[in-house]
């Protein structure tokens, strides 16, 4: 992580280096900084499919389906083919609709 974040000391707008610190972020289960970088990156490159990928995976762990999903269908609207997008919609999408049908609702996490 520390390289990541001497990379962003020389390059705020280093777009790649934001997405890589998020995803080591989120592998230690901090998703709510890794969102945050997410979110940073794609003010600089909003056209990242892998940033977009990231991003929903940190907002579903978080327990925010709604936008999650929203971040899954920007990946594959970039990307149709990109690996995993549909699966992880497919799974969003079931849970949502067993949370709307009663079901338990997620726990927010970091």
């Amino acid at each position: 992580m520390d390289s990541y974040a001497r990379a962003l000391e020389i390059d705020p707008l280093f777009a790649r280096a934001r997405t890589n610190l998020g995803r080591a972020l989120a592998a230690q289960g901090h998703h709510r900084e890794a969102t945050a970088q997410y979110w940073a990156a794609l003010a600089v490159r909003s056209n990242d499919p892998d940033t977009h990928f990231y991003l929903g995976q940190s907002l579903a762990a978080r327990g925010w389906l709604d936008p999650a999903t929203v971040q899954m269908q920007a990946v594959l609207c970039l990307d149709p083919a990109y690996p995993d997008a549909e699966a992880t919609l497919s799974a969003l999408r079931r849970a949502t609709a067993a949370g709307s049908q009663g079901g338990a609702s997620p726990a927010r996490s970091r």
